[in-house]
């Protein structure tokens, strides 16, 4: 490994890739084993620091780093694709949205106006609109500075449970939309079989497995799932059910 780090530091890299490979040496050189000196990298995800140190427990560290690898690399592939299915609508959506409120609160009150010179009746929702166009022109800074200090505010004041109940319904909503049901569930499900297999493969008991799970997919939209395959478990079910 050391070997292999020096010749890493040693080839063709940028000067931050260059700094992640020395901090890695140095850490395994003060006695750390490779999952531990990843870990300290807030950059390393914890599932690739856990699938690592099985690799290291089982002495396949070789294979379960082209397995990781492989696995970054659908990854990528995936979120690329989502991305550039999801960009044409998204542009349409934004673009409508714009013209919508351009058309609402720009070209129809100077539309509405001309009528008023006139002496023409204007309708309560003409006259709504015209409140709501001065009012933006003249404090429309001010309101969109309280809006978002607003949003800041009940961002910080959310507590466990609202995130739960968030959580939940987050998860209704992906589940409803296939494109992004496809995403999620490669994003959870899969690394979720891969490293509990191998965990079950270094001879992890089935339990302490499941706990470790239950940790790491704390935070997800699928948390409850993951919670519920370990009780269903201690409670008897087979891993299948």
């Amino acid at each position: 490994l050391s070997e292999a780090l020096a010749h890493m530091h040693r080839g063709q890299m940028s000067e931050r890739q260059r700094a992640f490979v020395s901090r890695i040496e140095s850490g395994m050189h003060a006695g750390l084993a490779l999952s531990e000196a990843l870990r300290r990298e807030k950059s390393v995800p914890l599932l690739l620091c856990q699938w690592i140190a099985i690799g290291e427990r089982q002495g396949q560290l070789a294979q379960v780093l082209q397995e990781i690898c492989r696995h970054l690399e659908n990854q990528e592939r995936l979120k690329k694709r989502i991305q550039q299915q999801l960009l044409y609508p998204m542009i349409v959506l934004v673009t409508l949205l714009l013209v919508g409120l351009v058309l609402s609160f720009v070209v129809l009150p100077v539309l509405v106006r001309q009528f008023m010179d006139f002496n023409t009746e204007v309708s309560v929702l003409m006259r709504f609109i015209l409140l709501v166009h001065d009012g933006l022109a003249q404090y429309g800074g001010w309101l969109l500075l309280a809006f978002a200090a607003m949003i800041v505010l009940l961002l910080g004041s959310t507590g466990n449970k609202q995130e739960h109940a968030s959580g939940r319904g987050m998860r209704a909503l992906v589940l409803r939309v296939p494109l992004l049901r496809k995403y999620f569930v490669l994003q959870i499900y899969v690394p979720f079989a891969r490293l509990f297999g191998q965990m079950l493969q270094a001879s992890v008991p089935v339990g302490d497995a499941l706990e470790e799970m239950e940790r790491y997919f704390s935070r997800t939209v699928f948390a409850a799932d993951v919670a519920a395959v370990r009780e269903n478990m201690a409670q008897g079910a087979e891993l299948s059910q």
